[in-house]
């Protein structure tokens, strides 16, 4: 069953409820849910971003495999894992940056094969 605010307000003005108690509980719902996933057009945006790093840098070290040989793909897996791990690492202790974060921590996943294979 779904009820917004409004419908606690009614309830409230109904006396089925006291205003006081629809106050408490509205307050309780909003700090419950605070810390779930939802799906909106900036998680989206993250996913996008974060597979779009992926498919970059996949195509990058691909691409320069023959001019860099096997130690460069690996100093620049290396670089990146630094960076994105480090940046990651930030958001992801912080409560309302934890998605992409955690998106961050995957990209060095993703980057982690190539620059054993690179080693």
């Amino acid at each position: 069953m779904r009820f917004s605010k409004q419908d606690l307000d009614w309830a409230a003005g109904e006396g089925v409820i006291t205003p006081e108690d629809a106050a408490g509980l509205i307050a309780a719902l909003e700090a419950r849910g605070a810390g779930r996933a939802k799906f909106d057009a900036q998680h989206v945006a993250f996913y996008a971003g974060a597979l779009l790093v992926v498919g970059a840098m996949a195509w990058f070290l691909t691409a320069a495999w023959e001019d860099l040989g096997g130690a460069g793909i690996f100093i620049i897996a290396a670089i990146y894992t630094a960076g994105f791990g480090g940046f990651g690492w930030r958001l992801w202790n912080r409560p309302q940056t934890a998605v992409p974060g955690g998106l961050m921590v995957a990209i060095v996943v993703s980057i982690t094969p190539l620059a054993v294979y690179g080693l």
